[in-house]
């Protein structure tokens, strides 16, 4: 076999209908220097049964966490037995676009960058999702007619060109292995929802890994119901501790301290028009 080229990591729990679609998406891109590892952080036995009966034209490389260990560990395991040169980070109900792994390798050619992909928003309902399995020319299809470019990546635009970590988001993100290692991979210590993404991309900011957009790598994030009122506490908690951890970096803490404001009087603010079209329940 070829030297492995890229290690595609994704995380999942408990989520195989969007998982299978992801695969789905992912195989006309796997050549013998790409690997995928699929890491089961708590997953049902019954869903890893379920996992072992699909068929793929390539076979994912297996890691099994058999309780719940949270997405920094659960990456990390990843990262600990993937052979690639490049680590692509790609989240369980994520389609890719069909030159998504191409364009994430092609802007690692040159330095040492973190490559920030382009995520669009999608609604898909359960059924459409089994359907559109067996139908997946249907499905890319909706997704190129359908897809909505994500607000979140818009967070402070003008701020993100000169602190570029605040849209470090690993749904849709590429490193070099080691520059990875040398910044120390993701903090366990994050074992709530929330920013252990962008504590990542500031150690990789301080180290001089130039973190740039790429807006050819798309991905299309099948939104599913989500409960911001529960999640609220669980971002505060982890901000406090980032803040704590980065105390003497001035750009962490004054952008951190606007933040943890805004949610704590108006929680994660999702707006109506967001909340109607992909069935969410938010927070004014």
């Amino acid at each position: 076999m070829d030297q492995i080229k890229a290690s595609v990591i994704i995380p999942t729990l408990n989520k195989l209908s969007r998982l299978r679609l992801v695969l789905k998406s992912l195989e006309p891109q796997i050549t013998d220097d790409i690997e995928v590892i699929i890491v089961f952080d708590g997953c049902d036995k019954e869903v890893i049964s379920a996992f072992h009966e699909l068929e793929f034209a390539f076979k994912p490389i297996e890691v099994i966490c058999e309780i719940n260990i949270g997405r920094a560990s659960a990456r990390n395991r990843g990262i600990e037995v993937a052979k690639g040169e490049i680590i692509i980070f790609l989240d369980d109900d994520r389609i890719t676009a069909p030159n998504y792994i191409k364009s994430h390798i092609r802007h690692h050619e040159v330095g040492h960058v973190a490559v920030l992909g382009k995520r669009k928003e999608l609604y898909l309902a359960d059924k459409e999702i089994e359907n559109y399995y067996n139908d997946f020319e249907a499905c890319i299809g909706r997704c190129e007619a359908e897809g909505d470019n994500d607000q979140g990546y818009s967070i402070f635009p003008l701020i993100a060109q000169f602190v570029p970590w605040i849209n470090f988001f690993t749904g849709n993100v590429s490193v070099k292995k080691a520059d990875l290692l040398k910044a120390g991979c993701f903090d366990e210590a994050f074992k709530q929802w929330g920013h252990e993404d962008m504590d990542l991309g500031i150690r990789m900011a301080y180290n001089k890994v130039k973190i740039m957009r790429c807006e050819d790598a798309v991905n299309y994030h099948m939104m599913h119901p989500s409960n911001f009122a529960d999640k609220r506490q669980a971002s505060i908690n982890n901000m406090k501790y980032l803040m704590k951890k980065h105390r003497k970096k001035i750009d962490v803490q004054m952008i951190f301290t606007a933040i943890m404001i805004k949610q704590k009087l108006f929680g994660i603010y999702v707006p109506k028009n967001q909340q109607n079209k992909y069935k969410l329940r938010g927070e004014e």
